[in-house]
């Protein structure tokens, strides 16, 4: 049985260098990086690459759940249901998706995540967050490397706020500090959202 501890969170938020501060303390870790998506960069103008790098994203976390296995726990970036929902209504807000494809996205998303209950895995859910004009000044950074705009990131990381549960606490990052955030979510791998999934209603959705 294999703990997945998703590490979640608006573009530009830290989630890769955290990542890299977590594998080197020997922890297996799994990126999915924006620059990895070969639809990504015109995403946010073609719809059939919009469609096309949401389906990549979920079908790379496919892979992911079978490397996955042979490890008691991983830190994976992303997770599949999580952020293909915030990012798949941002792109139907601007016509890029239609609810039909929004809707197919997700069920495929889902299927990622009864198959990680029918493996035996268990999961967890930790949203960093950062305010919003420090992720526009990170990704103004990137030099292009990242598509969308300052609206379409207030859009992603206000619909990742709106989806976390009462009471649980985001962890805000400090860029200038990943080995600390890292030592953090290694000492307290479960100060972290439910699976989104989880739920009575959205099983029975399934």
């Amino acid at each position: 049985m294999t703990h997945i501890v998703y590490v979640v969170g608006p573009p530009a938020v830290g989630k890769s260098t955290v990542l890299a501060a977590l594998e080197r303390t020997a922890v297996k870790t799994f990126a999915t990086t924006a620059v990895d998506n070969p639809h990504l960069a015109e995403a946010w103008t073609d719809k059939a690459l919009a469609y096309r790098s949401q389906r990549w994203f979920i079908e790379r976390h496919m892979r992911i759940m079978r490397e996955a296995s042979s490890f008691v726990r991983v830190f994976v970036e992303d997770d599949p249901l999580f952020s293909t929902t915030a990012h798949t209504e941002a792109m139907a807000t601007r016509g890029l998706l239609d609810m039909e494809q929004v809707q197919r996205l997700a069920r495929v998303a889902r299927s990622t995540q009864r198959a990680v209950a029918a493996a035996g895995h268990t999961a967890t859910v930790i949203l960093l967050d950062a305010p919003t004009e420090v992720l526009a000044e990170r990704m103004a950074r990137r030099d292009g490397r990242f598509p969308g705009d300052v609206e379409w990131l207030t859009d992603i990381a206000e619909r990742m706020r709106a989806s976390r549960v009462d009471g649980q606490q985001a962890i805000m990052t400090d860029a200038g500090q990943p080995e600390a955030l890292a030592r953090c979510l290694l000492a307290h791998p479960n100060a972290a959202l439910p699976l989104l999934g989880s739920s009575p209603a959205e099983q029975e959705d399934l």
